[in-house]
C-alpha cells in the first residue's frame, strides 16, 4: 500500500507542479473575446492561432490565411 501511495501522490504532485510552474491551465485568454471563436464548435470548426515572432509579417500572414477561405480572421492582443 505504501508503494501504491508513493507513485499516487508523486504523480499527481509532478502534474501540480507542471501546471504551477509552467503556466499551462489558463481560465481565461483574450481570444475568447472573439464571437466567431465560440461559435459552431462541434461542427466541424477548427480554431488556428498564428503566434508573432520577430519575422513576422501581418500582411504576408494575413494574405496567405485568406487563401485558405477560413470563415473569420480575427487579431487579437494577448496578454503580455
Amino acid at each position: 500500500m505504501t508503494f501504491e501511495l508513493t507513485i499516487l501522490f508523486g504523480g499527481v504532485s509532478a502534474a501540480i507542479g507542471m501546471l504551477a510552474l509552467k503556466r499551462a491551465a489558463h481560465a481565461y485568454h483574450p481570444v475568447f473575446n472573439v464571437p466567431e471563436f465560440c461559435q459552431g464548435f462541434g461542427q466541424q470548426v477548427f480554431p488556428g492561432r498564428v503566434f508573432e515572432r520577430s519575422e513576422y509579417d501581418a500582411a504576408r500572414t494575413r494574405e496567405f490565411l485568406k487563401g485558405l477561405a477560413p470563415r473569420a480572421i480575427s487579431e487579437v492582443r494577448a496578454r503580455s
